[in-house]
């Protein structure tokens, strides 16, 4: 997995298509989640924040706040925040992921545990471990329903 390559070819994408189309255009979202996503990958926790806050712009400003992508895209901005140390706002975010993944007929059960895992960790930095406690038994909860 070569991705200083991927980001390259990503910049150059958004480059393009910054010049072909307008800001708010759903392509723009998506290459900038991918940004995002590259950037967390390379450790690059501020920049890939910035994508992913583009991203979340454009999708709110084309489907405000029912897109599809909205619920997976706050948790990549939540476990963003994690990384950088901002667990209140990581917090947030994964709340907002969790609230919209909820909403789905058929939620998804590995990424509702994931969801859980970052705020059970974002809670346990602030010390609050009752809260913590909480979310990481939900994890257990999840793990243990898809096993069986």
């Amino acid at each position: 997995e070569n991705f200083t390559d991927a980001l390259k070819h990503c910049e150059h994408a958004l480059e393009i298509q910054l010049k072909l189309s307008s800001d708010i255009h759903p392509d723009l979202s998506a290459t900038h989640f991918n940004l995002g996503r590259i950037n967390l990958k390379l450790n690059q926790y501020n920049k890939a924040l910035e994508h992913f806050q583009a991203s979340q712009t454009i999708m709110t400003n084309i489907s405000k706040e029912d897109h599809h992508d909205l619920e997976l895209l706050y948790f990549y901005i939540g476990n963003t925040y994690l990384l950088l140390g901002n667990y209140q706002k990581s917090i947030d975010n994964c709340e907002k992921s969790l609230r919209n993944q909820l909403k789905k007929p058929n939620s998804d059960k590995n990424h509702l545990a994931t969801i859980y895992r970052c705020m059970g960790l974002a809670f346990n930095k602030l010390g609050k471990y009752v809260e913590s406690t909480k979310k990481f038994k939900k994890v257990l909860e999840i793990q243990s329903e898809l096993q069986n």
